[in-house]
């Protein structure tokens, strides 16, 4: 429904990615066209766009695991902000999330959008800080086929139960939409599954994440190996604050904070453990 300043929400189309991948550009962030590609491949019906005046200015996207939501991709064009245009965007993404079922909406907050969401019903969690390395830049063209693959395998199920174990969400969706070669695993001596390492090629930095262990040695051990692949590059790694061996990790490889998010949840908290989570999948999907 219109606004006094003509604002309409519909629907985002395969199109409309070039729209999503210019607004990235024109914000400094990090996702790809193949990001916006994923992304939208995932829950086509639940991206928005927002129109001024039949101009196209704005994106978010709903992504769907189970009961829980994640908001993302929420950007508007620079001229344009001000308007209480984000704040439409996010309000029907709550409204189409509620009415697909989900009980939790979550969502990494920057500080400038934290405000926002608290006016909209959002709770703070956790802080989850980036960690930038810095270095060249890389380029789209690269791809993950240049990083190598896995020295095990690791049957789905296996992976998703340790997910779950970290994060209390049901992620099958999102992890069949990752390339096998861009995925570490490691094994107890027992056999059993310890830890796993997901990593993506970025607009401007490779992100590592997600990054789950069930100890210490584990999540050293798998980010100190992926890390190698990436020589000289720029990385960027979202740890949440409350894994503070993570974050020690973090500091002694000599990482600086490049910026703080706010992991922000409405409706029923789940009870995740976010002490299991090295590297959280970067703000679009948790």
């Amino acid at each position: 429904m219109p606004n006094s300043h003509s604002i309409y929400i519909r629907k985002f189309l395969y199109t409309d990615i070039l729209l999503g991948q210019s607004l990235v550009e024109e914000a400094g962030w990090n996702q790809t066209f193949l990001d916006w590609e994923r992304t939208f491949e995932l829950n086509p019906e639940g991206c928005f766009v927002a129109e001024l005046n039949d101009e196209s200015v704005g994106t978010t996207t709903c992504t769907q695991f189970g009961e829980v939501g994640w908001i993302a991709m929420v950007l508007v064009k620079s001229a344009n902000r001000g308007m209480g245009i984000g704040e439409q965007l996010v309000q029907n993404a709550i409204t189409y999330l509620e009415c697909a079922g989900v009980s939790c909406i979550r969502l990494d907050a920057t500080q400038l959008g934290q405000g926002l969401y608290e006016k909209l019903g959002f709770k703070s969690e956790y802080e989850v800080f980036r960690f930038v390395k810095t270095g060249p830049a890389i380029h789209e063209q690269q791809t993950t086929t240049a990083l190598g693959k896995a020295a095990n395998i690791a049957p789905l199920d296996t992976l998703l139960k340790l997910d779950y174990k970290a994060t209390a969400t049901e992620r099958e969706v999102y992890f069949k939409t990752l390339e096998k070669k861009s995925i570490d695993y490691l094994f107890e001596k027992n056999g059993e599954l310890s830890g796993f390492a997901t990593y993506r090629v970025g607009r401007n930095a490779f992100q590592l994440g997600p990054v789950i262990a069930t100890n210490n040695s584990a999540g050293r051990q798998l980010l100190d190996s992926v890390i190698q692949r990436f020589d000289d590059n720029m990385y960027y790694i979202d740890i949440p604050v409350p894994n503070k061996e993570a974050i020690a990790w973090a500091e002694e490889t000599g990482l600086t904070v490049q910026r703080k998010f706010m992991r922000m949840y409405r409706g029923k908290p789940i009870m995740d453990n976010p002490q299991m989570i090295w590297a959280s999948s970067g703000p679009e999907k948790g």
